[in-house]
């Protein structure tokens, strides 16, 4: 049998993070790379959210493991529920050498 996948879903601060970083992303002119690399990450979380990246802590309340990862140039920040196979996108953070123009 397949493994099941995981439902990825993205808080509301993950994706005005996007929105934030857009124009750096169009000022260093690695628009398609980013947009790649967002892709790639949504299908790591969505196949291998346990142990891609790295835990970095386990919610006391929610039981959530919040770990993170790089893929590319980007530092993903998620947490994920292995019981209900749930991914909750919570940041995303440039690796700094990519940050060309603030």
């Amino acid at each position: 049998a397949m493994p099941e996948n995981y439902t990825v879903s993205y808080a509301r601060a993950a994706k005005l993070k996007l929105k934030q970083l857009y124009p750096l992303i169009v000022s260093a002119g690695v628009k398609q790379e980013f947009f790649e690399t967002l892709r790639r990450l949504e299908a790591r979380l969505q196949n291998e959210p346990m142990t891609f990246g790295e835990s970095l802590y386990t919610h006391p309340h929610t039981k959530m493991v919040i770990r993170h990862g790089i893929e590319g140039f980007v530092i993903c920040f998620w947490a994920v529920n292995d019981e209900k196979k749930i991914v909750l996108v919570r940041d995303y953070q440039l690796l700094p050498n990519i940050t060309l123009s603030t």
